[in-house]
């Protein structure tokens, strides 16, 4: 059994802006597995630049020298995935080495279909509209980002969008990128009920603020860019953490972490990953028996050819490709 590095830049469909800075394509790679000459397996591996701890080349580099210990573990490793826990604790492995090993494990995982959370982005009138066309979709979990708004811009969408648009139909959950002051969000939140969205994700990214909103005001929060800036046990302490929101290429530990609790939900995301690595997550999905709604709809950045083969969407779901030829074709 054989690796094989196949390097990747895909072009987005708009640039993407973050604090990082504007990205205009998606860098990667596809690791092959071969065997006789022939591909019997195909992982992404493609940490996100500025985000993940560590970078492609570094990746590259573990990912080849950690190649045939993963091997010779291969047939525990397969049986139960989350041994994948103490392998990437002994080798010591970055998130993105360890979502694509893991990844090979579950290479001929049957095709699945999961539900998906639509997304609003935009200006105040484009996500209106992005809100009605998901409404007709039928989807039942939507995700809005609000750090481009200004408070009482939040305030006047939310209302409308619970009243006018989505009623009782759909579960909101709120993207606040910690963009807002504590000032401000006592300004929001004081206008809603908690039971009025699904969650409120990193509403804040000081835990002592997030401390004092959980006090007056106790909605449920979902941790995202808070899982890579505070302690997994000191976010465990604010009372209403609702869902850990981990992104696999870069938050891999979270995800193979047993002891987190039973009441705090899972939710995978994606993060512009191509249909290879788009179809790993629903795999993993699937492995830990996690319902959903995830949030992998960076699939519209990219245009069709880079996901369609691996991915069906089908809205409000999408699906793994089952292979023409189905057959575990690996070590066993």
């Amino acid at each position: 059994m054989k690796l094989q590095i196949e390097p990747f830049q895909v072009p987005l469909k708009v640039p993407i802006k973050t604090k990082y800075g504007t990205f205009t394509h998606r860098r990667g790679c596809y690791a092959h597995l071969i065997l006789n000459n022939s591909i019997v397996s195909t992982a992404e591996l493609s940490p996100l630049e500025g985000f993940s701890e560590e970078s492609l080349d570094d990746a590259i580099t573990q990912l080849q020298s950690t190649f045939d210990k993963f091997i010779n573990s291969f047939q525990s490793l397969c049986q139960k995935p989350s041994n994948m826990s103490l392998f990437a604790k002994l080798h010591n492995l970055f998130p993105s080495v360890t979502f694509c090993l893991l990844s090979f494990c579950l290479s001929n995982t049957q095709a699945i279909a999961n539900p998906y959370q639509g997304l609003i982005s935009g200006d105040f009138n484009t996500s209106l509209k992005q809100a009605c066309e998901l409404k007709e979709l039928g989807f039942t979990h939507v995700k809005i980002k609000l750090s481009h708004f200004t408070p009482y811009s939040v305030i006047s969408l939310l209302r409308r969008l619970k009243h006018s648009v989505f009623s009782n139909s759909v579960k909101l959950r709120l993207d606040f990128s910690g963009a807002f002051s504590l000032k401000e969000l006592i300004l929001i939140l004081k206008s809603f009920s908690p039971n009025d969205f699904d969650y409120i994700e990193d509403v804040s990214l000081s835990l002592d603020t997030l401390k004092k909103l959980s006090t007056h005001f106790p909605f449920p929060i979902g941790c995202d860019e808070l899982l890579r800036l505070h302690s997994y046990e000191s976010l465990l302490q604010i009372p209403t953490v609702k869902a850990f929101i981990i992104k696999p290429t870069i938050d891999m530990s979270y995800l193979l972490k047993s002891e987190i609790p039973k009441n705090i939900q899972i939710i995978l995301s994606s993060s512009y990953e191509t249909g290879v690595g788009l179809s790993q997550i629903l795999k993993l999905s699937n492995a830990f028996n996690l319902k959903g709604p995830h949030g992998i709809d960076t699939f519209s950045h990219l245009d069709p050819k880079y996901y369609a083969s691996k991915i069906t969407v089908n809205p409000p779901q999408v699906s793994t490709v089952l292979p023409k030829d189905s057959r575990c074709f690996l070590p066993t």
